[in-house]
Protein backbone atom coordinates (compact mmCIF):
# COMPACT_ATOMS: atom_id res chain seq x y z
CA UNK A 1 0.00 0.00 0.00
CA UNK A 2 2.95 2.62 0.73
CA UNK A 3 4.45 1.57 -2.62
CA UNK A 4 1.04 2.91 -4.15
CA UNK A 5 0.48 5.67 -2.43
CA UNK A 6 4.25 6.83 -3.54
CA UNK A 7 3.63 5.88 -7.17
CA UNK A 8 0.45 8.01 -7.18
CA UNK A 9 2.18 10.95 -5.05
CA UNK A 10 5.18 10.75 -7.41
CA UNK A 11 2.57 10.87 -10.25
CA UNK A 12 0.81 14.05 -9.17
CA UNK A 13 4.26 15.24 -9.15
CA UNK A 14 5.28 14.64 -12.39
CA UNK A 15 1.56 15.88 -13.54
CA UNK A 16 2.03 19.18 -11.36
CA UNK A 17 6.06 19.70 -13.21
CA UNK A 18 4.64 19.44 -16.73
CA UNK A 19 1.45 22.57 -16.12
CA UNK A 20 3.68 24.30 -14.47
CA UNK A 21 6.33 23.88 -17.55
CA UNK A 22 3.35 24.00 -20.52
CA UNK A 23 2.28 27.24 -18.37
CA UNK A 24 5.60 29.26 -18.54
CA UNK A 25 6.60 27.42 -21.97
CA UNK A 26 3.26 29.20 -23.29
CA UNK A 27 3.83 32.79 -21.70
CA UNK A 28 7.16 33.82 -23.45
CA UNK A 29 8.44 33.14 -27.39
CA UNK A 30 8.67 34.38 -30.46
CA UNK A 31 6.08 36.90 -32.58
CA UNK A 32 5.66 37.56 -35.61
CA UNK A 33 3.71 40.87 -36.30
CA UNK A 34 2.28 42.50 -39.48
CA UNK A 35 3.20 45.96 -39.90
CA UNK A 36 1.83 48.09 -42.75
CA UNK A 37 1.59 52.41 -43.16
CA UNK A 38 -1.02 52.74 -41.08
CA UNK A 39 -0.31 51.32 -37.96
CA UNK A 40 -0.29 53.46 -34.91
CA UNK A 41 1.69 51.59 -32.26
CA UNK A 42 2.81 51.69 -29.94
CA UNK A 43 0.40 53.92 -27.71
CA UNK A 44 1.95 57.21 -26.69
CA UNK A 45 2.37 57.11 -23.03
CA UNK A 46 2.27 60.72 -22.05
CA UNK A 47 -1.06 62.61 -21.90
CA UNK A 48 0.19 65.55 -24.77
CA UNK A 49 1.30 62.74 -27.49
CA UNK A 50 -2.10 60.89 -26.39
CA UNK A 51 -4.20 63.99 -27.45
CA UNK A 52 -1.99 65.50 -30.25
CA UNK A 53 -2.22 61.53 -31.77
CA UNK A 54 -6.20 61.20 -31.20
CA UNK A 55 -6.37 64.74 -32.86
CA UNK A 56 -4.69 63.35 -36.15
CA UNK A 57 -6.30 60.22 -36.15
CA UNK A 58 -9.95 61.35 -35.38
CA UNK A 59 -11.92 62.65 -38.30
CA UNK A 60 -14.17 65.71 -37.94
CA UNK A 61 -17.04 63.02 -37.85
CA UNK A 62 -15.29 61.28 -35.26
CA UNK A 63 -14.25 63.73 -33.37
CA UNK A 64 -17.51 65.19 -33.06
CA UNK A 65 -19.36 62.52 -31.76
CA UNK A 66 -16.13 62.05 -29.11
CA UNK A 67 -17.51 65.30 -27.63
CA UNK A 68 -14.87 67.15 -29.58
CA UNK A 69 -11.46 68.28 -28.51
CA UNK A 70 -12.15 69.90 -25.37
CA UNK A 71 -13.99 66.79 -24.46
CA UNK A 72 -11.20 64.50 -25.09
CA UNK A 73 -9.52 67.21 -22.33
CA UNK A 74 -11.56 66.25 -19.81
CA UNK A 75 -10.51 62.27 -19.78
CA UNK A 76 -8.53 60.74 -17.94
CA UNK A 77 -5.27 59.63 -19.31
CA UNK A 78 -6.29 55.62 -19.02
CA UNK A 79 -9.43 56.32 -20.68
CA UNK A 80 -7.92 58.30 -24.14
CA UNK A 81 -5.19 55.64 -24.45
CA UNK A 82 -8.42 53.16 -24.56
CA UNK A 83 -9.85 55.59 -26.95
CA UNK A 84 -6.53 55.86 -29.23
CA UNK A 85 -6.46 52.24 -28.97
CA UNK A 86 -10.01 51.84 -30.75
CA UNK A 87 -9.42 54.37 -33.15
CA UNK A 88 -5.73 53.41 -33.79
CA UNK A 89 -4.81 50.19 -35.80
CA UNK A 90 -2.24 47.82 -33.98
CA UNK A 91 0.01 45.55 -35.58
CA UNK A 92 -1.81 42.40 -36.12
CA UNK A 93 -0.27 39.42 -34.68
CA UNK A 94 0.21 36.73 -37.64
CA UNK A 95 1.71 33.74 -35.32
CA UNK A 96 2.98 33.26 -31.82
CA UNK A 97 5.51 30.33 -30.46
CA UNK A 98 5.88 29.08 -27.47
CA UNK A 99 9.28 29.22 -25.61
CA UNK A 100 10.51 25.83 -26.56
CA UNK A 101 9.38 26.06 -29.84
CA UNK A 102 11.41 29.34 -29.80
CA UNK A 103 14.61 27.69 -28.34
CA UNK A 104 14.35 24.96 -30.41
CA UNK A 105 12.99 25.51 -33.85
CA UNK A 106 14.10 29.01 -34.20
CA UNK A 107 15.50 28.78 -37.53
CA UNK A 108 12.31 27.22 -38.86
CA UNK A 109 10.68 30.21 -37.51
CA UNK A 110 12.64 33.03 -38.92
CA UNK A 111 12.30 31.21 -42.46
CA UNK A 112 8.43 30.87 -41.95
CA UNK A 113 8.49 34.78 -40.75
CA UNK A 114 10.29 35.53 -43.87
CA UNK A 115 8.34 33.53 -46.30
CA UNK A 116 5.09 34.76 -45.09
CA UNK A 117 5.24 38.08 -43.30
CA UNK A 118 8.42 39.86 -45.18
CA UNK A 119 7.60 43.23 -44.27
CA UNK A 120 6.57 42.15 -40.78
CA UNK A 121 8.63 42.45 -37.60
CA UNK A 122 9.62 39.22 -35.55
CA UNK A 123 10.55 39.70 -31.90
CA UNK A 124 10.96 37.62 -28.53
CA UNK A 125 8.02 38.52 -26.56
CA UNK A 126 7.78 37.97 -22.73
CA UNK A 127 3.75 38.42 -22.45
CA UNK A 128 3.99 38.28 -18.44
CA UNK A 129 5.95 41.76 -18.80
CA UNK A 130 3.43 42.92 -20.92
CA UNK A 131 0.17 42.82 -18.69
CA UNK A 132 2.25 43.52 -15.46
CA UNK A 133 2.81 47.24 -17.30
CA UNK A 134 0.09 49.29 -15.50
CA UNK A 135 -0.10 50.88 -18.28
CA UNK A 136 -1.81 48.09 -20.22
CA UNK A 137 -5.46 48.21 -20.07
CA UNK A 138 -6.70 48.26 -23.68
CA UNK A 139 -9.23 45.46 -25.37
CA UNK A 140 -6.95 44.23 -27.97
CA UNK A 141 -3.98 41.33 -27.80
CA UNK A 142 -1.18 44.14 -27.15
CA UNK A 143 -2.51 46.34 -25.08
CA UNK A 144 -4.01 43.58 -22.35
CA UNK A 145 -3.06 43.97 -18.86
CA UNK A 146 -4.08 42.13 -15.75
CA UNK A 147 -3.48 44.87 -12.84
CA UNK A 148 -7.70 46.18 -12.88
CA UNK A 149 -8.22 42.31 -12.67
CA UNK A 150 -5.77 41.92 -9.51
CA UNK A 151 -7.38 44.80 -7.94
CA UNK A 152 -11.01 43.84 -8.26
CA UNK A 153 -9.48 40.19 -7.51
CA UNK A 154 -8.08 42.23 -4.15
CA UNK A 155 -11.28 44.31 -3.49
CA UNK A 156 -13.59 41.39 -3.95
CA UNK A 157 -11.34 39.37 -1.37
CA UNK A 158 -11.07 42.30 1.29
CA UNK A 159 -15.12 42.98 1.17
CA UNK A 160 -15.83 39.02 1.26
CA UNK A 161 -13.72 38.83 4.34
CA UNK A 162 -15.18 41.67 5.77
CA UNK A 163 -19.02 40.36 5.34
CA UNK A 164 -17.88 36.66 6.19
CA UNK A 165 -15.20 36.10 8.79
CA UNK A 166 -16.53 38.21 11.77
CA UNK A 167 -20.07 36.08 11.62
CA UNK A 168 -18.41 33.19 10.80
CA UNK A 169 -15.86 33.47 13.86
CA UNK A 170 -18.84 34.14 16.19
CA UNK A 171 -20.67 31.26 14.98
CA UNK A 172 -17.95 29.14 15.36
CA UNK A 173 -16.73 30.14 18.57
CA UNK A 174 -20.39 29.64 19.90
CA UNK A 175 -20.31 26.10 18.15
CA UNK A 176 -16.95 25.47 19.81
CA UNK A 177 -18.08 26.69 23.18
CA UNK A 178 -21.04 26.75 24.40
CA UNK A 179 -23.22 25.02 21.74
CA UNK A 180 -22.08 21.01 23.03
CA UNK A 181 -24.65 18.83 22.93
CA UNK A 182 -27.68 21.75 22.31
CA UNK A 183 -30.02 20.54 19.99
CA UNK A 184 -29.69 24.08 18.38
CA UNK A 185 -26.14 24.23 17.58
CA UNK A 186 -26.63 20.53 15.86
CA UNK A 187 -29.09 21.73 13.60
CA UNK A 188 -26.76 25.02 12.76
CA UNK A 189 -23.72 21.93 12.27
CA UNK A 190 -24.86 19.95 9.87
CA UNK A 191 -26.28 23.34 7.71
CA UNK A 192 -22.95 24.27 8.05
CA UNK A 193 -21.13 20.99 6.52
CA UNK A 194 -23.85 21.04 4.11
CA UNK A 195 -23.38 24.30 2.86
CA UNK A 196 -19.47 24.10 2.58
CA UNK A 197 -20.21 21.02 -0.07
CA UNK A 198 -22.52 22.89 -2.30
CA UNK A 199 -20.57 24.47 -5.58
CA UNK A 200 -19.76 28.03 -5.93
CA UNK A 201 -21.77 28.75 -8.76
CA UNK A 202 -25.08 28.32 -6.57
CA UNK A 203 -24.17 31.16 -4.56
CA UNK A 204 -23.26 33.61 -8.09
CA UNK A 205 -26.87 32.66 -9.08
CA UNK A 206 -27.48 34.02 -5.29
CA UNK A 207 -25.73 36.76 -5.48
CA UNK A 208 -27.24 37.70 -9.11
CA UNK A 209 -30.97 36.82 -7.83
CA UNK A 210 -31.00 38.60 -4.86
CA UNK A 211 -28.62 41.59 -6.40
CA UNK A 212 -31.66 41.75 -9.51
CA UNK A 213 -29.39 41.38 -11.98
CA UNK A 214 -27.01 44.39 -10.93
CA UNK A 215 -23.40 43.25 -12.01
CA UNK A 216 -21.44 45.21 -9.09
CA UNK A 217 -18.41 44.59 -6.68
CA UNK A 218 -20.88 44.67 -3.94
CA UNK A 219 -22.59 41.73 -5.41
CA UNK A 220 -19.47 39.58 -5.92
CA UNK A 221 -18.33 40.46 -2.48
CA UNK A 222 -21.95 39.14 -1.08
CA UNK A 223 -21.42 36.19 -3.38
CA UNK A 224 -18.00 35.07 -2.17
CA UNK A 225 -18.82 36.05 1.36
CA UNK A 226 -21.31 33.52 1.53
CA UNK A 227 -19.71 30.91 -0.39
CA UNK A 228 -15.97 31.74 2.39
CA UNK A 229 -18.77 32.14 5.35
CA UNK A 230 -19.37 28.04 6.08
CA UNK A 231 -15.09 27.76 5.64
CA UNK A 232 -14.83 30.63 8.59
CA UNK A 233 -17.91 28.59 10.86
CA UNK A 234 -15.91 25.59 9.96
CA UNK A 235 -11.99 26.84 10.50
CA UNK A 236 -12.82 29.19 13.69
CA UNK A 237 -14.89 25.78 15.76
CA UNK A 238 -11.98 23.50 14.49
CA UNK A 239 -9.14 25.79 15.98
CA UNK A 240 -11.56 26.15 19.13
CA UNK A 241 -11.97 22.84 19.64
CA UNK A 242 -7.83 21.83 18.79
CA UNK A 243 -6.84 23.68 22.15
CA UNK A 244 -7.01 21.08 25.10
CA UNK A 245 -9.27 20.96 27.91
CA UNK A 246 -6.70 21.05 30.37
CA UNK A 247 -6.22 24.91 29.31
CA UNK A 248 -9.76 25.81 30.09
CA UNK A 249 -9.86 23.72 33.65
CA UNK A 250 -6.47 25.27 34.89
CA UNK A 251 -8.29 28.76 34.13
CA UNK A 252 -11.44 28.25 35.73
CA UNK A 253 -9.43 26.72 38.64
CA UNK A 254 -7.77 29.74 39.23
CA UNK A 255 -10.89 31.87 39.50
CA UNK A 256 -11.65 33.28 35.89
CA UNK A 257 -14.27 33.71 34.73
CA UNK A 258 -15.58 31.90 31.07
CA UNK A 259 -15.35 34.91 28.54
CA UNK A 260 -11.62 35.73 30.37
CA UNK A 261 -10.24 32.18 29.56
CA UNK A 262 -11.51 32.08 25.87
CA UNK A 263 -10.48 35.77 25.56
CA UNK A 264 -6.94 35.46 27.30
CA UNK A 265 -6.06 31.87 26.75
CA UNK A 266 -8.39 29.70 24.36
CA UNK A 267 -8.94 32.30 21.12
CA UNK A 268 -4.77 33.13 21.50
CA UNK A 269 -3.79 29.41 21.27
CA UNK A 270 -6.53 28.95 18.71
CA UNK A 271 -5.57 32.16 16.24
CA UNK A 272 -2.97 30.18 14.51
CA UNK A 273 -5.18 27.12 13.51
CA UNK A 274 -7.97 29.51 12.47
CA UNK A 275 -5.95 31.66 10.39
CA UNK A 276 -4.29 29.17 8.65
CA UNK A 277 -7.52 27.31 7.76
CA UNK A 278 -9.17 30.30 6.87
CA UNK A 279 -6.35 31.51 4.52
CA UNK A 280 -7.03 27.98 2.89
CA UNK A 281 -10.62 28.59 2.48
CA UNK A 282 -9.89 32.08 0.85
CA UNK A 283 -6.74 30.53 -1.49
CA UNK A 284 -9.37 28.50 -2.76
CA UNK A 285 -12.28 31.44 -3.08
CA UNK A 286 -9.49 33.33 -4.83
CA UNK A 287 -8.87 30.63 -8.21
CA UNK A 288 -12.44 29.63 -8.21
CA UNK A 289 -14.10 31.92 -10.95
CA UNK A 290 -17.47 29.86 -10.58
CA UNK A 291 -19.22 32.02 -7.81
CA UNK A 292 -18.12 35.30 -9.82
CA UNK A 293 -19.16 34.40 -13.20
CA UNK A 294 -22.64 34.91 -13.02
CA UNK A 295 -22.20 38.23 -10.87
CA UNK A 296 -19.52 39.50 -12.88
CA UNK A 297 -22.06 39.48 -15.98
CA UNK A 298 -19.02 38.20 -18.37
CA UNK A 299 -17.93 41.56 -19.58
CA UNK A 300 -14.97 43.00 -20.10
CA UNK A 301 -13.49 45.94 -17.66
CA UNK A 302 -10.47 47.74 -18.51
CA UNK A 303 -10.32 49.70 -15.29
CA UNK A 304 -10.11 48.78 -11.42
CA UNK A 305 -13.44 49.45 -9.53
CA UNK A 306 -13.67 52.85 -7.72
CA UNK A 307 -17.02 52.55 -5.74
CA UNK A 308 -19.51 49.18 -4.61
CA UNK A 309 -21.67 49.85 -7.76
CA UNK A 310 -18.85 49.94 -9.98
CA UNK A 311 -18.07 46.68 -12.59
CA UNK A 312 -15.18 44.44 -11.71
CA UNK A 313 -13.31 41.34 -12.98
CA UNK A 314 -10.85 39.02 -11.04
CA UNK A 315 -8.25 37.23 -12.32
CA UNK A 316 -9.60 33.89 -12.98
CA UNK A 317 -12.38 35.67 -15.03
CA UNK A 318 -9.71 37.32 -17.15
CA UNK A 319 -7.94 34.13 -17.84
CA UNK A 320 -11.53 32.54 -18.98
CA UNK A 321 -11.59 35.76 -21.21
CA UNK A 322 -8.09 35.61 -22.79
CA UNK A 323 -8.09 31.57 -23.24
CA UNK A 324 -11.59 31.02 -24.75
CA UNK A 325 -10.28 34.31 -27.14
CA UNK A 326 -9.30 33.10 -31.35
CA UNK A 327 -7.01 35.70 -32.09
CA UNK A 328 -3.04 34.65 -31.90
CA UNK A 329 -1.85 35.68 -28.67
CA UNK A 330 -4.54 35.52 -26.38
CA UNK A 331 -3.82 32.09 -25.20
CA UNK A 332 -0.24 33.41 -24.28
CA UNK A 333 -2.13 36.08 -22.42
CA UNK A 334 -4.16 33.67 -20.49
CA UNK A 335 -0.60 31.71 -19.38
CA UNK A 336 0.92 34.68 -18.24
CA UNK A 337 -2.30 35.19 -16.13
CA UNK A 338 -2.04 32.05 -15.02
CA UNK A 339 1.76 32.31 -14.02
CA UNK A 340 0.20 35.81 -11.88
CA UNK A 341 -2.84 33.81 -10.26
CA UNK A 342 -0.09 31.17 -9.12
CA UNK A 343 2.09 33.87 -7.50
CA UNK A 344 -0.92 35.23 -5.72
CA UNK A 345 -2.05 32.08 -4.48
CA UNK A 346 1.20 31.01 -3.42
CA UNK A 347 2.13 33.87 -1.37
CA UNK A 348 -1.23 33.12 0.47
CA UNK A 349 -0.09 29.95 1.13
CA UNK A 350 2.86 30.77 2.34
CA UNK A 351 1.07 32.53 4.76
CA UNK A 352 -1.35 29.67 5.89
CA UNK A 353 1.61 27.69 6.47
CA UNK A 354 3.42 30.33 8.90
CA UNK A 355 -0.27 29.79 10.37
CA UNK A 356 0.34 25.97 10.99
CA UNK A 357 4.08 26.07 11.85
CA UNK A 358 3.07 28.49 14.61
CA UNK A 359 0.27 26.20 15.26
CA UNK A 360 2.31 23.22 15.92
CA UNK A 361 4.81 25.69 18.11
CA UNK A 362 1.74 26.56 20.29
CA UNK A 363 1.01 22.23 20.51
CA UNK A 364 4.59 21.50 21.50
CA UNK A 365 4.52 24.50 24.18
Amino acid sequence: MTLVLRFLGLGVLGALLVLGFSVVDSSLGFVSYEIDERVTWPIPTSRDDLLIGLESLLSSEELTQAGGFGTLQTLSTSDLRTLYGTFGRAPRIRRAWTGSESFFSSTAIREWHQEYNPQGLLEFKVWLAQILTPQNRGFFVLSEGIWPAIWGSLFILLLATSLSFLLGFGTGLYLGELGQGNRWSKFVERNVFFLAGVPPVVFGIFGFALFQGNMSLLAGGVAVALYLLPGAIVATYDGIRSVPIEIRLTGRSLGLGWWRVTQDWVIPQAWPHILSDYLGYLVRALGDAAALLMVSGMVLVNQSPRGLNDPFTTIPIQIFHWAVHPEPGFRNLAASGILVLFIVMGGLYSISGFGTRKRKKYNEF
